[in-house]
């Protein structure tokens, strides 16, 4: 569900802002703020708050694949559209998997160029790829948990993964954060981040070799 979106003036409106649907169907057609290409209906109910809902027949759905939600296809849209006007992307997490321990963060943008919606790597497809067109940092699958979680197949490959969890629209904006991805406090069952195979025994992911040395690498307790 959308609460904000772009009016048939170029305006960016509030839905909490009409007093009901006649007089906001005036001020239609809507679009999506992030430029997503989505088409949006306003939505008035005694059950559910007022919304903006995703038009199922908008140009933006035919380009999902059979069987994929809306919600999953504008995560991606969204991910994809935050790494490419974005300067950094920083990501956290922990050093050592079920443990109190410090915390790595990252700026992906610093090692990575590329990011590729449904790409196949190594017989898997991931949601999105990032790639370094270097050659120099591994690949790392980006996977969205609308409906399934990341399959065992794929945590089992050893490729590294970011997988983060959406149930509704309003989780992009918590998830998907203006700077980045912070990985979920494992310890409290929460799981709505997280990061696969970026632990190798004591060593975390190699982001590059001189590691501490490099202004993109920043162990979260020396910040």
């Amino acid at each position: 569900m959308f609460i904000w979106a772009i009016n048939r003036d170029g305006k960016k409106v509030n839905i909490n802002n009409y007093r009901n649907s006649n007089e906001a169907r005036l001020d239609g057609p809507f679009r999506d703020t992030a430029e997503l290409g989505l088409r949006l209906v306003p939505v008035f109910s005694d059950r559910k708050r007022r919304h903006f809902r995703v038009y199922r027949d908008s140009n933006a759905s035919s380009g999902s694949n059979d069987g994929m939600s809306m919600e999953h296809f504008v995560a991606q849209k969204v991910f994809d559209r935050r790494f490419r006007s974005h300067e950094s992307l920083w990501v956290k997490y922990y050093k050592y998997e079920y443990s109190k321990c410090p915390g790595v963060k990252v700026d992906l943008k610093q090692h990575y160029d590329e990011c590729i919606i449904e790409q196949s790597i190594q017989g898997f497809r991931a949601d999105l790829l990032l790639r370094d067109s270097k050659g120099i940092a591994p690949d790392i699958m980006v996977e969205v948990w609308h409906r399934h979680r990341c399959e065992p197949e794929k945590i089992n490959s050893g490729l590294p993964i970011i997988e983060f969890k959406i149930k509704s629209f309003d989780d992009l904006d918590k998830v998907i954060c203006n700077w980045g991805l912070t990985e979920s406090d494992i310890r409290k069952n929460q799981y709505n981040v997280r990061f696969f195979n970026f632990r190798n025994g004591k060593n975390s992911f190699p982001w590059p070799e001189n590691g501490d040395d490099d202004s993109s690498y920043v162990p979260f307790d020396k910040r």
